[in-house]
């Protein structure tokens, strides 16, 4: 069945946690990437700019892989796909610990974007297959809480490690390595996928639901926003605010607590007052935040404000996605698959409008633009978006 009911047997609480440490299964190799790109550069005798490449050739993988996965959903079981995920995120981890080259670790890096997009939406749906309607929402602000307070602690960890081969062998690996032992251990195998689906008749169904597309559009326009606040806001405050490396990075830190809080109460959020409502207040207030963290004049105010947009981002996380996994139940992993892409594509508009206007208009044109669109999003749901299950307070 594609919706458990209420009275069906409830996966482990180990399944939420395995889920949610899932998700950070290929994050770590992008840790290591981010927090020691210069060291890798210095091992191959290569400038920062040449390495950071295979960032970007990561980035366009996961997203082609994110589009395959809207048909590759539909033929393959969410378990087998989530798996298959896991599985690479190891292989490149491995592979890219050992590579005597940079042009194979360029190679098996990259492989960790595929990894990213089997995993990142399946992890997701699967809620949608396993838990009852009415603690799908809870599961979810559990397996989002999970990553962000992962990175807070290990970002830490591997500036303390410094070498970024052994950064992979004592952290990249064993994460991702626990996350296939711990989801296999706890995910049940489903024995049949459900009503099986045609291919063409589910993206007929897609097509002609504008609820559903709204979702996608709305992962799109979020994206933008996030790569102001989740990676430029550290380079903001240096940079703009003329805060020291070190007072940047504890908020930095700061913000990701924030995060990790707001995941964690993202499905209360979503119990009292319906996922559509939500969602659409939730994201409202972020943008609007986001807004005033980059033009408040005060340093202290901004930057209070700034983690109270990080405290909105987590809150949104669970809700966004609890609305979207119930749109249309029978094609779950496919509209999962479509909101991962929407999302790479979203940060691909969003990395490039924020360099020509950093480059052209300044900071504050910038961040301003690139806030605004989390407003957009929360009104494209207003407008479009429905719940398709009935809320009952």
């Amino acid at each position: 069945m594609n919706q458990p009911d209420s009275k069906s047997t409830d996966p482990s609480k180990l399944t939420v946690y395995a889920l949610g440490l899932s998700r950070y299964a290929p994050r770590g190799a992008t840790l290591v990437a981010g927090v020691l790109l210069i060291e890798i550069g210095a091992t191959f005798g290569l400038p920062v700019g040449v390495v950071n490449q295979m960032n970007a050739i990561h980035a366009l993988l996961s997203l082609l892989t994110a589009l395959a996965m809207g048909v590759l959903s539909i033929r393959f079981s969410m378990e087998l796909l989530l798996f298959a995920g896991l599985g690479l995120a190891i292989v490149s981890a491995v592979g890219s610990c050992v590579s005597p080259s940079f042009q194979l670790l360029f190679v098996l890096y990259s492989l960790n974007g595929v990894a990213w997009s089997l995993i990142y939406p399946m992890s997701v749906a699967l809620v949608g297959e396993l838990f009852p309607q009415e603690k799908r929402a809870k599961a979810l602000s559990i397996i989002f809480a999970i990553p962000p307070i992962i990175t807070t602690f290990g970002s830490t960890l591997l500036g303390y490690i410094g070498d970024w081969r052994r950064a992979y062998f004592f952290y990249a690996i064993p994460i991702a390595a626990a996350s296939l032992i711990l989801t296999k251990l706890s995910v049940p195998l489903r024995k049949t996928k459900g009503k099986k689906v045609e291919l063409l008749s589910a993206f007929k169904a897609l097509i002609g639901n504008r609820s559903a597309l709204s979702c996608l559009m709305y992962f799109l326009l979020n994206s933008i926003t996030f790569q102001f606040l989740g990676m430029l806001s550290i380079s903001f405050l240096r940079e703009h605010r003329a805060l020291p490396k070190g007072v940047s990075s504890l908020i930095y830190s700061v913000l990701a607590l924030a995060v990790f809080v707001g995941a964690l109460a993202g499905g209360r959020i979503v119990d009292r007052y319906g996922r559509k409502h939500s969602t659409v207040f939730i994201t409202l207030i972020y943008g609007l935040s986001a807004i005033l963290f980059v033009t408040v004049p005060n340093v202290y105010i901004a930057t209070a404000i700034g983690i109270f947009s990080g405290l909105m981002m987590g809150l949104r996380q669970p809700a966004a996605n609890s609305l979207t996994i119930e749109q249309i139940p029978e094609i779950r992993g496919s509209i999962m698959s479509l909101s991962t892409a929407s999302d790479n594509i979203g940060g691909m508009i969003g990395a490039a409008m924020a360099g020509f206007l950093l480059l052209n208009y300044g900071w504050i044109a910038a961040g301003v633009f690139l806030a605004s669109a989390a407003i957009l999003a929360g009104i494209v749901l207003q407008i479009f978006a429905k719940d398709p299950i009935a809320y009952v307070k």
